[in-house]
C-alpha cells in the first residue's frame, strides 16, 4: 500500500544507545498516524459546490526516544493529535493543490512541536468528476482512471526539505506500433523471440520532484508553482509520448525509450522540476491460442497476463545523484 511507503529521512536518526554490552542501540525512528480520510466541501453558495477527497499519513521525527528507551511519554505528541491536526488544518485551509496542504501540515507540525525535528507528509487524491457531462453544480461521480499523489518530507528542523508530486495506477494501453528487437538470443536461457509489432500494455507510476521546496516551506508567502496545471500537463505529455502522432502512431521500440523520452520532456518543459523518476511495468498481453478451438489467431485476441511482467524503472534529472538508487533498495513489489 502506498501510503506505508514513505521513505525514510536518512540524514535526520533520531538514535540513542541502550548502553548493554551487546551494543544495541535504537536507530531510526518515527511514527504517526496513516489512511486519515477527509472530504471537504466548499459551498460558493446554496448549491454550487465542490469537493475534495484525500487519504493523509503524517509521520514524525524528533526527540522521541525516551517512549522507547525508558517507557517515557512525556515528548510524544499522540497519534491522536496527529490525525485531528490534519483535520484542523483542512478547516482552516485549503487542501487542493495537495503540495500546498502538505506543505501546511508539515510547516504546522515542525514550528509547534520543539521535539519534532522533522516529519513526512503523503496525500494521495481521489479524483470527482461532476456529473451532467461536467455541468452539475453539486453532484458527482467518482474517477477510477488514476490516483494523484504528493509527498513532503522535512529533516533538520526544516533545513532539508523535498517536496514530490506524482500519478499511480494510471494504465495505458496501444494496438500496434511497439515492439522489441535487436537483443541478444544466443543465451541459452532466452526464450523470448524479436517481435516487430505487439500490443503494449502499462500502469504508470510516476513523481517529480521540486526545485524550491526549501523556500516552499520557510516562507508561507511564497508564490508556488501552479501544481495543477502541471499535474495535467504531465498527462497531456506523458499520453502523447506513449501514443505517438493520433494518426499515424509513432513506433516505441521499448519502453525504455518511452520513459527517457516523457521524464526529458518534462524537464525541458517545466524549469520547476529537478528529477523525474517513472516506474512502467510491461503488462504482457499474448496472442492466445486459437489452434485449441479450431480457429486462426488473427491479432485480435489476446490474454492480459498481470503477472509476472518486465519493470522498467529510471530517473532522469538534472543533477546526478546516488541517492537515486539507495532509495530503490527498499522498493515494494
Amino acid at each position: 500500500n502506498t501510503l506505508n511507503q514513505i521513505p525514510k529521512t536518512q540524514h535526520n536518526t533520531m538514535s540513542a544507545s541502550a548502553s548493554n554490552s551487546n551494543n544495541i542501540e535504537l536507530g531510526y525512528n518515527r511514527y504517526g498516524k496513516t489512511h486519515v480520510r477527509l472530504i471537504k466541501v466548499n459551498r460558493h453558495d446554496e448549491i454550487h459546490h465542490s469537493i475534495a477527497e484525500l487519504r493523509v499519513q503524517l509521520l514524525l521525527e524528533g526527540d522521541f526516544a525516551d517512549s522507547y528507551l525508558h517507557a517515557d511519554n512525556t515528548k510524544v505528541v499522540p497519534t491522536d493529535t496527529c490525525k485531528n491536526s490534519i483535520y484542523a488544518l483542512a478547516k482552516l485551509h485549503d487542501v487542493t493543490p495537495i503540495e500546498s496542504f502538505a506543505l501546511v501540515i508539515g510547516r504546522h507540525m515542525v514550528n509547534k512541536y520543539a521535539q519534532v525535528t522533522g516529519c513526512q507528509v503523503l496525500i494521495e487524491q481521489t479524483t470527482w468528476n461532476r456529473t451532467s457531462s461536467g455541468e452539475h453544480k453539486h453532484a458527482f461521480q467518482r474517477s477510477e482512471d488514476f490516483i494523484r499523489f504528493a509527498r513532503l518530507s522535512v529533516a533538520g528542523n526544516g533545513s532539508d526539505v523535498r517536496l514530490v508530486s506524482g500519478v499511480r495506477e494510471w494504465t495505458l494501453l496501444k494496438t500496434t506500433k511497439s515492439g522489441f528487437v535487436g537483443f541478444d538470443q544466443n543465451d541459452p536461457w532466452t526464450s523470448l523471440p524479436p517481435v516487430e509489432d505487439r500490443l503494449m500494455r502499462s500502469k504508470v507510476y510516476a513523481e517529480w520532484t521540486w526545485v524550491q521546496a526549501q523556500q516552499y516551506f520557510k516562507n508561507p508567502k511564497q508564490s508556488l508553482p501552479d501544481f495543477c496545471s502541471i499535474f495535467k500537463d504531465v498527462l497531456v505529455t506523458s499520453t502523447d509520448e506513449f501514443s505517438g502522432d493520433p494518426k499515424e502512431g509513432t513506433f516505441s521500440a521499448s519502453i525504455q525509450q518511452v520513459l527517457y523520452q516523457v521524464a526529458r520532456k518534462l524537464l525541458e518543459k517545466h524549469r520547476e522540476l529537478v528529477t523525474v523518476f517513472i516506474s512502467l511495468p510491461n503488462l504482457h498481453c499474448w496472442e492466445y491460442d486459437m489452434s485449441k478451438v479450431g480457429m486462426k489467431n488473427s491479432g485480435d485476441i489476446y490474454y492480459p497476463a498481470d503477472e509476472p511482467y518486465g519493470l522498467i524503472e529510471a530517473f532522469v534529472t538534472r543533477q546526478k545523484s546516488e541517492k537515486h538508487r539507495e532509495s530503490l533498495l527498499s522498493s515494494r513489489m
